[in-house]
């Protein structure tokens, strides 16, 4: 959707699903709009009919539409699988993020928060251009990032994830695990968000343990995609059982990992003898 008013250009994302009250906010915020961007993309965040290729075709496109705009609108919609992971891809590119519509300020930290302090405090925080002080400081060695449930991990995940983190660097591996290398002391979210997004910047590998639930591993997701950095699938038999359930996105994840099976089995039970001892 073209504009030829203004010398800016926006990405909007929308979600695939979109209602009627949804349709009518994006039309009025395109409005709103039209005399600041030469240029404006709508995007759908997901389209259900896709094939896997042309799924993950769709998605480096907007990226590439993303990294190529001055500012990322989204209508904010926490039931489309795709909206946290395009949120992602646009604050590793260091965008302006604008909310389409009004969004509220929760409690406690949320995506909102983010969203909103982003928007706000944009010119000031630099986002990922800007250094910050996170727990674990990498030092020499294959540096790699743990994607996964913190708020919401249960006991049986938190046990396998500080397993897996230990066997790793057993493994001579230097681990940044967010719920122990990042401060999670934060009201509004952002924060944590910089911590684990500088991270990523940093790591040469991803290693996801992947909870279609979790929103936290969406976003970092989004970043990692953004930065192009390999993909390893700990979890591996839980993603493809995912992908049989219908899990669009596990489907995605599948195409992108890179290591083979075997390699991540040896993380696996790597993980496995640590805990038993």
């Amino acid at each position: 959707m073209a504009h030829k008013m203004g010398h800016k250009e926006a990405t909007l994302l929308i979600p695939g699903n979109m209602t009627e009250p949804a349709a009518k906010t994006i039309s009025a915020h395109v409005n709103a709009i039209e005399k600041d961007f030469a240029s404006a993309y709508l995007r759908a965040s997901f389209a259900a009919t896709e094939s896997v290729e042309a799924d993950a075709e769709r998605r480096e496109k907007t990226k590439r539409l993303i990294k190529n705009s001055d500012e990322f609108h989204i209508l904010l919609d926490m039931n489309d699988p795709d909206t946290l992971f395009y949120l992602g891809v646009a604050f590793a590119y260091g965008k302006k993020i604008m909310p389409i519509g009004e969004i509220d300020r929760t409690p406690k930290k949320s995506f909102q928060n983010v969203i909103i302090d982003i928007s706000r405090e944009f010119e000031k925080s630099g986002l990922l251009k800007t250094p910050v002080n996170y727990g674990n400081r990498w030092t020499a060695g294959t540096r790699a990032y743990i994607c996964c449930p913190v708020r919401d991990a249960d006991k049986e995940q938190v046990a396998f994830l500080k397993g897996l983190a230990l066997g790793m660097r057993f493994g001579e591996m230097n681990v940044h695990y967010p719920a122990e290398n990042t401060d999670q002391i934060d009201d509004r979210g952002i924060d944590i968000c910089r911590q684990n997004g500088y991270a990523i910047k940093e790591a040469d590998m991803v290693f996801l343990v992947y909870d279609p639930t979790s929103k936290g591993t969406r976003f970092d997701l989004g970043i990692a995609f953004a930065l192009d950095k390999p993909l390893t699938l700990v979890n591996v038999d839980q993603v493809i059982a995912a992908e049989k359930n219908g899990d669009r996105f596990a489907s995605f994840l599948l195409n992108w990992a890179q290591p083979t099976l075997k390699d991540t089995l040896k993380l696996q039970e790597a993980s496995k003898v640590v805990k038993r001892k």
